[in-house]
């Protein structure tokens, strides 16, 4: 820990909350601002601030967890000055929004510094998170040091942009992981093949991914309204992948096909429940 340093986290919801603990377990001083009224109980050692220029003069560093580029920029476009403090932004946004909020960031005399992360409320209260990011030039000695209390792990880019790039790669392997393994497990459930069989033979193959553990109890027992990451938050991230590839001349067909699966996710009913819940756009009786 860097000692002293006090950070503010605008955004109080899943991953903001989770986070604050575990800064204050790691002795820093926490500030918090949400847009909205926080709907959770907060700790009585972390401090909340009613306007978003008042977290900024109180803190060292920020902390920007919400949940995506509008919110960011409706929240930026209240802010007077950043003197001289670094920002962290750290929801999933495209590189085009990256550079957008990089601007206004320096324009308020700020440092921008962005970093997507991997990982749910677990990862992020323990400080078990995979970070992306960058640019590396705007990563001081005191921001490399709260990053390494934030984060389990980080690769740090050399270029603006390019953690955001690979933040949306990761997010559109989530989505199709989990669809394609919901396909298979529906297959089994419908064949009436034991679970455990068919996982000792994935977990031994070159096939698995962990993310199929992860998902496993939740899809079996239909219990999805715990979420770590909801549906929404995932069409949102799927969409703004979608637009990279187009950009870049990639075909976009498997991406086309996934967004189909989400919207279907969604209008059935499952915006707000864990992602895994696509589940249920497969299964044989649904």
């Amino acid at each position: 820990m860097t000692v002293g340093v006090k950070i503010g986290i605008i955004g109080y919801g899943l991953m903001g909350s989770s986070l604050a603990i575990n800064l204050l377990n790691r002795n820093y001083t926490v500030y918090v601002f949400n847009r909205s009224n926080i709907k959770r109980a907060v700790p009585n050692n972390i401090i909340i601030c009613d306007d978003i220029n008042e977290i900024i003069a109180r803190s060292d560093l920020l902390v920007v967890f919400l949940s995506d580029y509008e919110a960011i920029a409706d929240v930026m476009s209240k802010v007077e000055s950043l003197a001289s403090k670094p920002v962290f932004q750290m929801a999933t946004i495209s590189p085009e929004q990256t550079y957008a909020l990089s601007k206004r960031v320096h324009s308020l005399s700020g440092t921008y510094i962005e970093c997507p992360v991997l990982g749910s409320r677990p990862e992020a209260s323990a400080g078990n998170l995979l970070g992306m990011v960058g640019p590396r030039k705007n990563i001081d000695d005191v921001c490399m040091t709260v990053l390494q209390d934030m984060l389990g792990e980080m690769k740090i880019f050399d270029e603006l942009g390019q953690a955001s790039s690979v933040k949306l790669s990761m997010n559109f392997l989530i989505m199709s992981l989990t669809a394609s393994f919901a396909v298979a497990l529906s297959c089994i459930l419908s064949k009436n093949i034991n679970t455990d069989d068919f996982m000792h033979v994935l977990r031994r193959s070159a096939l698995h991914a962990k993310t199929f553990d992860k998902k496993l109890k939740s899809m079996c027992e239909d219990s999805f309204s715990n979420p770590n990451f909801q549906t929404k938050h995932l069409k949102k991230d799927n969409m703004l992948f979608i637009q990279e590839i187009r950009n870049a001349h990639i075909d976009d067909s498997l991406c086309e096909c996934m967004i189909s699966i989400l919207d279907r996710a969604i209008e059935s009913g499952n915006a707000e429940l864990d992602y895994s819940s696509i589940f249920r756009m497969f299964i044989a009786d649904r």
